[in-house]
């Protein structure tokens, strides 16, 4: 789809963005898109499979490079492996699916609080896969440069939350289990993926920054109780935002929070609340938030962006805008990453209708 955007759109709504979220406006009159692609979206785009994707960092620019491109230059370029980077450099062993499209996946290996002792804080240059991030990081800069189009690469600090890579290596069902069972192990568990989380982003920062943005992604924190939340969640995840002060902080969780829970992300002291599931009432969180968190979010990924209409997409922006952009920061944008399946008009309709019913002044 030809879209007549307005001259540097897509650099101008880089800077609004960046802009709102790092709270630099006093009163928002746009509001910018925020195209989150992930890379099975990459991938059945460009028609290439997950094995070649992650075994080529020219086949894999290249291909993020036409997403960019076919996209109205809004989508960030990132050597990226999450969420598998984290919970690998501390011992999981990678996998992926048998499915022509995916992202690395990790096998739990966690089994009692014995092994905790076991686990080494990694060096981040001597882990696989963080040292393959390393390198294609360095390669997309050599061949394209430190930024596109106002976009950093990689656009901002980013890692999976403590709590998430605690989930991942202890297996999610016995992980939720032991919220209640067996607490010491959570505990010594959340220590180990705090400090891994913290030195892998101190090792970005000090080989590629300064970024202006720190995000940190915890989907399984969304499915927790307040208690838990407050004693599992706040004091880990929170640990990285306080590190990294200097900094604007986005917290992404596509999981189904309770407003109860939602009530306790504002202690984490963030500037950025990203893709939120869309089973949450915008003007709900909105008021449970507050207007100094910016809202990123929350059309449906699934139910509107891949198997609905244009008309769908564009009503589901509008109704987003009106009921949180209007009294808080905010930018528009799908609730949770865009997979494998979502149509590319539905994304052109989303980033139209930023344009269409975005201006709130």
């Amino acid at each position: 789809m030809v879209i007549d955007l307005p001259a540097n759109f897509a650099r101008k709504n880089a800077e609004l963005y960046q802009k709102v979220v790092s709270r630099q406006l006093f009163q928002q009159d746009k509001v910018p898109v925020f195209l989150d692609l992930d890379a099975t979206f990459t991938q059945s785009f460009v028609g290439v499979s997950q094995e070649q994707y992650y075994d080529d960092f020219a086949l894999m620019l290249d291909s993020q490079w036409q997403v960019h491109h076919r996209f109205h230059h809004l989508v960030g370029l990132n050597p990226d492996f999450a969420p598998a980077v984290v919970p690998a450099s501390l011992g999981c062993e990678v996998l992926f699916m048998d499915s022509p499209v995916g992202v690395p996946q990790v096998k739990p290996f966690v089994r009692d609080i014995k092994d905790l002792s076991k686990i080494k804080i990694p060096q981040p240059k001597r882990c696989e896969l963080m040292a393959k991030t390393i390198k294609g990081i360095c390669y997309f800069r050599e061949k394209i440069g430190e930024e596109l189009d106002g976009l950093s690469i990689p656009r901002n600090l980013r890692t999976l939350g403590p709590f998430d890579v605690a989930a991942l290596m202890r297996g999610v069902t016995d992980f939720f289990m032991d919220l209640h069972q067996n607490k010491p192990l959570v505990r010594g568990l959340l220590e180990i993926t705090t400090e891994t989380c913290i030195k892998w982003l101190e090792t970005l920062e000090k080989l590629f920054g300064p970024f202006p943005q720190v995000r940190v992604g915890e989907d399984y924190a969304a499915f927790v109780s307040p208690e838990i939340f407050q004693e599992f969640v706040l004091p880990y995840t929170g640990k990285i935002f306080s590190h990294f002060r200097d900094k604007s902080s986005c917290f992404h969780s596509d999981g189904l929070f309770s407003y109860a829970t939602l009530e306790l992300v504002k202690r984490l002291n963030i500037d950025e609340f990203l893709g939120f599931s869309p089973e949450l009432d915008i003007a709900k969180v909105r008021e449970i938030l507050g207007s100094q968190i910016c809202l990123n979010g929350n059309v449906d990924p699934i139910g509107v962006m891949t198997y609905g209409s244009l008309e769908k997409v564009e009503t589901a922006a509008r109704d987003c805008i009106q009921k949180a952009g209007k009294n808080g920061c905010f930018v528009l944008g799908p609730g949770g990453g865009l997979c494998a399946g979502v149509r590319p008009e539905n994304i052109d309709s989303l980033v139209i209708s930023s344009l269409k019913y975005g201006k709130l002044v």
